[in-house]
């Protein structure tokens, strides 16, 4: 496989957001890793000290998103320091020869960068039934909206009843959850040879009624995850 194109690590005067502007308050998300890229030889590499930066114009979304990956890295044993409490937003634009130095001479050896890709407004409907090997859901709000889970013996017996069955449904109110798909890149460079080893790009579906940080804490919990399951964390 090819190594995909290399993002700017710190590039800042972008607008770029991690994550929907609208503060929101939990509910549920799911992370999934879409595609995963590694240098033949990056887990051969133990990096040990980690520089975190989230590449956010908004000084509260780039503290969040920092802090949360920090957090987790340090949960597993990994030293992490986040970016924002070392260097300001123009610093990073402007001095890209002097920050490399002095993220070498502050011993860093992995710098974590993820910046945003895309993100896209969707809406989900629930129907009320589960599909036949669907078990109960919840709604939004916590309250169940499903019913009993099909017997295809019975409810799929014949493609007439199956059909009223279904009719019934399709007047009947589900549950509908808007939200946004939020795509966004995971670099991991080794600071010594300043080469990307690790590129992963994620997939975050966030409910309108979910709040930014914890949405943030899950991502930054699935993709150590998949770090460690790569062997770039030991």
């Amino acid at each position: 496989c090819s190594c995909p194109p290399i993002m700017n690590a710190i590039r800042t005067t972008r607008s770029v957001l991690l994550f929907a502007t609208v503060a929101m308050v939990v509910s549920c998300s799911s992370t999934k890793v879409k595609q995963v890229w590694s240098s033949p030889s990056g887990s051969d590499v133990e990096l040990r000290r980690f520089l975190i930066v989230g590449v956010d114009h908004r000084d509260t979304v780039r503290h969040e998103f920092e802090d949360a990956f920090t957090a987790r890295l340090v949960m597993e044993g990994k030293p992490a320091v986040a970016s924002y409490s070392h260097f300001t937003l123009d610093e990073l634009e402007e001095a890209r020869d002097e920050i490399r130095d002095r993220v070498k001479a502050m011993g860093f050896d992995g710098v974590l960068v993820t910046r945003l890709v895309d993100r896209e407004v969707v809406e989900r409907y629930y129907s009320r039934s589960p599909a036949f090997g669907e078990s109960d859901f919840t709604g939004s709000a916590g309250a169940d909206v499903g019913l009993a889970l099909y017997d295809p013996s019975t409810a799929y017996r014949s493609w007439t009843g199956y059909y009223s069955l279904s009719y019934d449904e399709s007047q009947r109110s589900g549950s509908k959850v808007v939200g946004e798909n939020v795509r966004l890149e995971t670099n991991l460079y080794e600071v010594a040879t300043g080469e990307l080893r690790w590129t992963a790009l994620s997939e975050t579906f966030v409910e309108e009624t979910a709040t930014r940080n914890k949405e943030i804490q899950a991502l930054a919990t699935s993709l150590v995850n998949r770090l460690k399951k790569e062997k770039f964390m030991r």
